[in-house]
């Protein structure tokens, strides 16, 4: 939560970790991180999660977005709750690599039980995940990274295989806007313009706007850029491609555009 400064460790536009008993955030909302993860370690909590009624209880995890309303409505004296606190861009090379579904399960069930039998391998990936975070040097983040991406496979094989919502019962603004999230997936590498998935999806430009500010709190061209970008890091990061090679993979005129693209919106070369 932004308003949480007494970080136990925080690396500057990564992320943060802590602890806290909420005893100064009642009836208030909650200003989330970009993706924030809360772990009851004890007592129990009320949450109103995007307008719905969420009962939180030791060994539970709740995940919510920076866009998710939420409001603790009541508290017990002994609760404590672990933090994780992930920015914008350090959030973004992790969900790289996570299934899609995930982000639906997310929305629909942000709090999740833990079962005594994984409470202690939750805890030994805190640790390490502690540990991992107090690292310097070239590989750090990536280590972190790695790490945290661990937590949400872990979650994402253990997630129902029935769909939470059948097509049906999900409005149409849920359909194009998931539906907009897989094509972004599938044909980033040679589409980055708006008009292109708009006309895919028979809708306008600025209908896609809408709906993507809606339930990504970000527009089209900011979700097709960031995931371009994390295309060209993962085909730079293995290792084996140049420059020239990766230009062309992802429809770049020419290396030189290609870079003055990253820059952009990177900040770096």
């Amino acid at each position: 939560m932004r308003s949480l400064v007494n970080h136990s460790y925080h690396v500057p536009q990564v992320a943060s970790l802590g602890e806290t008993t909420f005893d100064k955030q009642l009836l208030m909302p909650l200003v989330t991180a970009y993706v924030t993860v809360l772990i009851c370690k004890r007592g129990s909590a009320i949450f109103n999660i995007n307008f719905n009624k969420y009962v939180v209880k030791a060994h539970d995890i709740v995940v919510l977005y920076d866009d998710t309303f939420v409001m603790l409505q009541q508290c017990s004296r002994s609760a404590l709750f672990d933090y994780i606190l992930l920015e914008k861009a350090f959030a973004s090379d992790v969900a790289f690599q996570l299934p899609n579904p995930l982000f639906a399960f997310f929305n629909e069930s942000p709090v999740l039980h833990v079962k005594q039998e994984d409470w202690k391998s939750l805890q030994q990936w805190q640790r390490l995940l502690s540990f991992i975070i107090q690292q310097q040097g070239e590989y750090a983040t990536l280590m972190l990274c790695n790490h945290v991406q661990n937590f949400f496979l872990m979650i994402a094989n253990k997630m129902p295989q029935t769909p939470l919502k059948q097509k049906a019962q999900q409005s149409r603004k849920e359909q194009l806007c998931w539906r907009f999230w897989d094509m972004i997936t599938q044909y980033c590498k040679v589409h980055r313009e708006v008009q292109f998935y708009a006309q895919k999806l028979a809708v306008t430009p600025f209908y896609l706007s809408q709906i993507t500010k809606s339930f990504f709190n970000d527009t089209p061209k900011a979700l097709i850029d960031r995931q371009v970008i994390l295309e060209i890091k993962a085909l730079l990061g293995a290792g084996n491609k140049s420059i020239k090679e990766v230009a062309v993979l992802l429809n770049f005129e020419d290396t030189s555009y290609l870079c003055r693209y990253f820059k952009r919106h990177t900040g770096v070369t």
